[in-house]
């Protein structure tokens, strides 16, 4: 009996042993696979092309437009401010403030999910290790580079976050079929990722590159500008911009032809699609949730004041609102874009 004790022990040791080895490993691969996408993109006989944004701008189809031609080096990426990274991260992954109501059934599958969530808790992840790679290597020394970021109207900014990370956030696969709607729109209010556009350019894009943002006027019937300081050519872009618009900014950018933007990550291609879609038909905001989003310094500089009420009447859900050609592209697609 004792030997079969002892026996299944060192079995048990074993496998611990052999599965910190494989994720040391794994973590060496890591650091030294972004270590060389970075010095890869500085032997580029052109400065790298940042596609540096908060996440859910629609910053994928402009990533995959550039990544993979010959005459450019990219790095795609939404963090790399170490602080406020590990920070979002937090907020994200910790037990502190995510619904206290998991999942109501803990089936294996749910048991498994629980677990890669504490391993993600105890960090760092992929993007984490990316971004404080491009800091170190490129960023803190100050290499010359082009910056492309882009903004998008905050609370659906924030709806397609809370989707993208439903799971982690009501700790439990699928949670879109399996919380009720009313749940899901008071997990929304208090989703702890929220304050991200009103933050972003203050906390992760200012302390990085050194830009304030804020100083520069945006044209906002425009859409779009272009600056210029001592190491970055910036190129911002919001989110409805039409794409044909977008390829022109960014071929003058960079001094290229040919860049094709085309839909990617959208919501009709996810397994919450239909919720999603319902969710953003339907769901009844607190006013003083839309008015925190929609009066805060970053919806202000990038729309105007005819903009921000439209939005406000779309989200208050106030009928017989004028549409503006201006404003068609907020709602130009059936099942909202991501």
């Amino acid at each position: 009996m004792k030997d079969k004790f002892l026996r299944t022990l060192q079995g048990a040791v074993q496998r611990v042993m052999q599965s910190a080895v494989i994720d040391r490993g794994w973590k060496i691969l890591r650091n030294r696979y972004f270590r060389k996408q970075v010095e890869s993109a500085l032997r580029h006989p052109l400065p790298p092309v940042l596609v540096y944004q908060m996440a859910k701008v629609a910053s994928r189809g402009v990533a995959d437009a550039l990544q993979g031609r010959q005459d450019l080096s990219v790095l795609h990426f939404h963090f790399c401010d170490p602080d406020y990274s590990l920070y979002t991260h937090r907020q994200l992954f910790s037990a502190e403030g995510l619904p206290q109501n998991g999942p109501t059934e803990m089936t294996a599958l749910n048991r498994r999910w629980q677990r890669f969530l504490t391993s993600q808790l105890r960090g760092p992840t992929d993007n984490m290790v990316q971004g404080r790679t491009i800091h170190e290597r490129l960023i803190k020394p100050r290499h010359k580079a082009f910056v492309i970021t882009l903004v998008r109207e905050p609370i659906a900014r924030n709806i397609s976050s809370y989707f993208h990370n439903l799971n982690i956030y009501w700790r439990q696969r699928d949670a879109h079929a399996n919380v009720p709607f009313d749940k899901l729109v008071e997990g929304f209010v208090s989703y702890p990722l929220n304050a991200v556009p009103l933050e972003w350019f203050d906390r992760e894009f200012k302390p990085a590159l050194g830009i304030d943002i804020y100083e520069h006027p945006f044209p906002r019937e425009q859409g779009f500008m272009r600056f210029s300081t001592d190491h970055y050519e910036v190129l911002v872009m919001r989110h409805d911009l039409d794409d044909r618009q977008k390829e022109r900014c960014i071929q003058e950018l960079l001094g290229v032809q040919d860049v094709a933007i085309r839909p990617v990550n959208t919501a009709a291609e996810k397994p919450y699609a239909e919720v999603y879609r319902h969710f953003v038909e339907n769901v009844r905001l607190p006013e003083s949730y839309i008015s925190e989003m929609l009066d805060s310094k970053y919806t202000r500089h990038f729309y105007t004041s005819e903009e921000i009420e439209r939005v406000r009447a779309k989200w208050l859900r106030i009928e017989n609102q004028m549409t503006s050609p201006q404003t068609v592209s907020l709602k130009k697609s059936a099942i909202p874009a991501l």
